[in-house]
């Protein structure tokens, strides 16, 4: 096979040095991620801030996943100042961690997995299992979907619920 360098006429063999350099590497190609590095970027995790997964029910993950609010793109960074959360698009806030009165575990799940919530109760859960209840005061800003909403109750379903609970308590 041959490939036409476009500087120049003539043909060069696929396995040449050359074809090498015009073909190079593909900007389209993607490299594969394990999914237990955390996602991050600049606004949501700072090096010395703790990842904390969001707990996914297998049965649910694709859908998750197709839509945007899957494990690669969801999780809770708690920092030495603020816990973060995230899910997706779907939701994000930033609590100060002084703003966190209360924290559990929650045995009310309800029958729902998703971002939803109103009147500043949100539940942020891939799973049923693994909840966590965050108090905050005073309440702060959220966003749903981009838009901002009041947040006083945080409920969580973490891969590891226990060790956040034991995290946010010895800091206070």
């Amino acid at each position: 096979m041959t490939i036409t360098d476009r500087t120049a006429t003539k043909r060069v063999p696929m396995d040449s040095p050359r074809t090498t350099a015009l073909v190079g590497k593909s900007r389209h190609a993607t490299p594969k991620v394990p999914t237990q590095i955390p996602p991050s970027g600049p606004s949501m995790a700072a090096m010395s801030d703790t990842f904390f997964a969001i707990s996914y029910t297998p049965a649910f993950a694709p859908i998750f996943w197709i839509v945007g609010l899957g494990p690669r793109r969801s999780g809770v960074w708690v920092g030495p100042d603020s816990v973060r959360v995230k899910m997706g698009w779907g939701f994000r806030a930033e609590i100060p961690r002084q703003a966190v009165r209360e924290i559990g575990p929650d045995g009310a799940a309800g029958g729902n997995v998703g971002a939803h919530g109103q009147r500043g109760e949100w539940l942020v859960n891939g799973s049923l299992s693994g909840l966590v209840r965050l108090e905050i005061e005073p309440e702060v800003q959220a966003r749903v979907m981009g838009v901002p909403v009041r947040l006083r109750t945080l409920r969580l379903s973490l891969a590891a619920p226990d060790e956040f609970i034991r995290m946010l308590k010895n800091s206070r």
